[in-house]
């Protein structure tokens, strides 16, 4: 049996209130001098990737995009094609944001993976990743969604070697 995805279900489930208080609290507690958090509610905003915008005391403003994974299956989603059947790059091509929150609520995990490095990672091991390790077809209401579950020790690594000027 396949299992469809449908987009309003699912960024329901993304922006469910007391989670996103949760995150809210985290986001506060790792940069302590955050002056406020902005929730993006509408959809044209989400979809370039911008779930929430922080305000620090400096004025500097940095965007997050919220992903949560229901289960933790030790590895970290990168999505290549948001629409398969008409070639629409996913958000690890397109996303507009600084920061991909990526949250595991049944853990609780919370990893925030800066999304330049991610995309410098991906393009460094793409050949390897993509021999390496799995796809994941999500088959969405008309379309399919394609991701690539890369182990989070290894994307955590790649990005650190990302960062690195060598």
């Amino acid at each position: 049996m396949v299992k469809i995805h449908e987009f309003e279900p699912n960024l329901l489930y993304s922006l469910e209130t007391e989670e996103s208080e949760y995150l809210d609290s985290v986001y506060r507690q790792i940069f302590p001098e955050l002056k406020d958090i902005e929730l993006i509610e509408t959809r044209g905003e989400q979809r370039e990737g911008i779930d929430k915008r922080l305000y620090f005391e400096n004025g500097a403003i940095i965007t997050l995009e919220e992903k949560k994974r229901r289960v933790d299956y030790g590895d970290i989603l990168l999505e290549i094609w948001s629409v398969w059947e008409r070639r629409i790059l996913g958000w690890l091509y397109t996303s507009h944001t600084d920061y991909i929150s990526y949250f595991i609520p049944s853990s609780p995990k919370l990893y925030i993976l800066p999304l330049l490095l991610v995309r410098k990672a991906w393009a460094r091991n793409q050949e390897l990743w993509t021999d390496q390790y799995r796809e994941i077809q999500a088959k969405n209401e008309g379309y399919t969604t394609i991701s690539r579950a890369i182990l989070t020790n290894v994307l955590l690594s790649a990005i650190q070697r990302a960062h690195a000027f060598t």
